[in-house]
C-alpha cells in the first residue's frame, strides 16, 4: 500500500495496515475540499483491491460539507478514525443536501463515521447486484429530510446490496410515501438485491407522509421486496 499525504505532514499519524491494498489518501484539513480531493485521487475500481481514505487532523473531527460527494464506482474504504485525535470524524451535511452519491458497480465501506444534519437523504444508494455498500461502525443521526418527499432519511438503497453493521441509528426523519425514517430498502424489482443488518439500533427515527398507494411508514427500516430475498437482522 502507498500513502499519500494531501498537505505537508504536520504530525505523525499511524496508517491502518492489512485493510487495503490499494492506496491510501490522508486528509489532514477539516475541509470538504480536502475530503473531496482524497476521494477523487481514489481510482481503484477491484473489490478486492480497494483505496483508501484515511484522516489524521490535529485538533478537529468535524468536516462541513458544501455538495454532496460522487463516489463513482469506486472500489473505496473510508475509515473516519482519526488518528491525530483518536476521534471519529463527524461529516456534518447542513448545508449539501446529500453527503455521497454512487454509480453502478461501486463498492464502498463506510467505517467509524458519524453522519449528521443532512436536508435530505444521507446517501441515496443505487446500482445494480454488482453494487455493494458495507456500513461499519457508523452513526447517523439528526438527518431531516421532512422537508423533502424522499423514503429513508440516512439510507435510500435501490437495487444494491446494503451490509450494515454494528451502527447506530437516531432521530431521522423522512418524509416519503414509502418511509423508513432511517432505511429505506428496495431491491429494484429483482431477487438479486441483498439487504443484512447486524448488531445495529434503531431509535427514535420517523416517517411522516406514508401515504400514498404502500402506505407503510416504517420508522426504523422499510423494506420494499416483491420477490423472495435473503434478508438477516438482528
Amino acid at each position: 500500500m502507498k500513502t499519500y499525504h494531501l498537505l505537508l505532514p504536520l504530525l505523525a499519524c499511524t496508517v491502518p495496515m492489512n485493510v487495503s491494498a490499494g492506496n491510501n489518501y490522508v486528509v489532514e484539513e477539516a475541509t470538504h475540499d480536502a475530503l473531496a480531493a482524497a476521494i477523487g485521487n481514489c481510482t481503484s475500481t477491484d473489490a478486492n483491491n480497494p483505496d483508501m481514505v484515511t484522516f489524521c487532523i490535529k485538533d478537529n473531527n468535524n468536516i462541513e460539507l458544501s455538495e454532496k460527494i460522487a463516489l463513482g464506482n469506486k472500489a473505496i474504504i473510508i475509515d473516519g478514525f482519526n488518528n491525530a485525535t483518536q476521534n471519529y470524524i463527524v461529516l456534518d451535511g447542513t448545508t449539501s443536501g446529500s453527503i455521497f452519491s454512487n454509480s453502478a458497480g461501486a463498492n464502498v465501506e463506510l467505517r467509524n463515521l458519524k453522519l449528521t444534519r443532512c436536508n435530505n437523504i444521507v446517501w441515496p444508494i443505487s446500482g445494480g447486484a454488482n453494487t455493494n455498500v458495507f456500513l461499519n461502525q457508523c452513526d447517523f443521526y439528526d438527518n431531516d429530510g421532512s422537508a423533502k418527499s424522499n423514503n429513508g432519511s440516512a439510507i435510500r438503497c435501490n437495487g444494491a446490496n446494503l451490509k450494515v453493521y454494528n451502527c447506530n441509528f437516531s432521530n431521522n426523519i423522512c418524509n416519503g410515501t414509502y418511509g423508513g425514517g432511517a432505511i429505506c430498502f428496495y431491491n429494484g424489482g429483482t431477487n438479486s438485491a441483498i439487504l443484512e443488518v447486524e448488531g445495529s439500533s434503531f431509535i427514535n427515527n420517523k416517517s411522516i407522509n406514508a401515504t400514498g398507494s404502500n402506505p407503510y411508514p416504517g420508522g426504523g427500516c422499510y423494506m420494499y421486496i416483491p420477490f423472495s430475498n435473503y434478508i438477516k437482522e438482528y
